[in-house]
């Protein structure tokens, strides 16, 4: 008797059937991610397709993930409604926006500070639209934190490549 795994026959004992799915789940996962980016410096990471997050000892957090973009907009638009979504929600933008470049694709990257309790926090946000996508990345920590991962976040963030 054959039995499957999906479409895949599998011939012999549980330990191929393990390597078989387990392959199977490795080029699916691999296959999603719509990205690729160099890991910030000193930071721990888990990736899951086109869910990444990079975390430091301190608890400054990365973030990138893929939205579907549909109607398709212009950079514009959605500079526009991240910034009125956010200042809705009480942040306030830094003194630090500038424009990102993707693979050809234009996007934003923007600091917001926030109170949080007794702290200050820093929200860094930047978007590129591509395709039918919007890939989202999203950074924060306490100020002192944050200001002292920075350089290591802005440099995995000019990494990034959309396949």
């Amino acid at each position: 008797m054959v039995e499957y795994i999906g479409f895949f026959p599998v011939y012999g004992g549980a330990i191929l059937r393990l390597g078989v799915l387990a392959l199977c789940m490795t080029l699916i996962l691999f296959s999603c991610a719509t990205f690729q980016i160099d890991d910030p410096e000193g930071f721990a990471i888990e990736s899951y397709g086109n869910d990444y997050r990079a975390v430091s000892p301190e608890g400054v957090q990365m973030r990138i993930r893929t939205e579907d973009a549909r109607p398709v907009q212009s950079v514009e638009f959605w500079q526009e409604a991240l910034i009125h979504q956010l200042l809705k929600k009480g942040y306030q933008p830094l003194n630090h926006r500038e424009p990102l470049e993707i693979g050809g694709y234009s996007g934003w990257i923007i600091e917001w500070g926030v109170p949080y309790g007794e702290q200050d926090y820093i929200y860094m946000t930047a978007f590129v639209p591509y395709r039918d996508k919007v890939l989202v990345i999203e950074a924060t920590g306490e100020h002192a934190l944050y200001s002292l991962h920075r350089n290591a976040l802005y440099a995995s963030l000019k990494s990034l490549r959309i396949r």
